[in-house]
């Protein structure tokens, strides 16, 4: 009986810091669309796809949307104590149960040294080497991580000059893939299950 008052006396804290960091989040989300929406410019690829649930068209000019996505980033870890740990397992960070966590919102190297490099890889070579494509991504993203900002930012950081405006970028929440599933046909997903940041990695072209 002791174990599992222990048990849901830790699930409950798990519960109500997840809810307050969510509400959180979400006040900051809310202030950065007032602050940076209108200079959001929808492209017309994907102008129709802006009525979709859960979906945040951002296909903008380059600097707006870099600037929009650090700005997302600095509100958000306005929010996250120092001190509090939490795991951070994605494709670029295989789960490990012995390490128990690494600062809130740290980033990665771009590009990534692991498999996420694939992703930059694929995309940038594609944008190289065929001149006529043009790449619609959507990026699902899972709060509080922000490891698709990331992607995002660093796949526009590294796009050669001549082909950005051929790339387009869109951040869906992840709980959308149902969504997204439907206007996009295939799909990149994480190998292994055991990943939980599996979900913000889905990609969609």
């Amino acid at each position: 009986m002791e174990l599992a008052r222990i048990a849901g006396y830790v699930v409950q804290n798990i519960l109500e810091e997840r809810k307050q960091t969510s509400r959180n989040l979400g006040k900051s989300f809310a202030y950065w669309v007032k602050a940076y929406g209108p200079k959001v410019s929808i492209h017309p690829l994907v102008s129709s796809l802006s009525s979709q649930p859960d979906v945040l068209p951002l296909c903008c000019h380059k600097e707006a949307l870099i600037s929009s996505l650090r700005s997302l980033r600095h509100q958000a870890s306005l929010h996250c104590h120092e001190d509090k740990a939490v795991q951070r397992n994605t494709i670029t960070n295989p789960i490990d149960h012995k390490r128990v966590g690494r600062p809130c919102l740290q980033t990665t190297p771009h590009p990534p040294p692991t498999k996420s490099g694939a992703i930059y890889v694929a995309v940038l070579t594609l944008l190289s080497h065929s001149p006529s494509a043009h790449i619609n991504l959507t990026i699902l993203e899972s709060r509080p991580r922000f490891e698709g900002v990331d992607l995002a930012m660093s796949l526009l950081n590294m796009a050669p000059p001549e082909a950005q405006s051929r790339l387009h970028i869109r951040i869906a929440a992840d709980c959308a893939i149902a969504t997204e599933a439907g206007i996009m046909d295939p799909a990149a997903v994480a190998k292994h299950g055991d990943e939980v940041g599996a979900l913000e990695a889905r990609l969609f072209g």
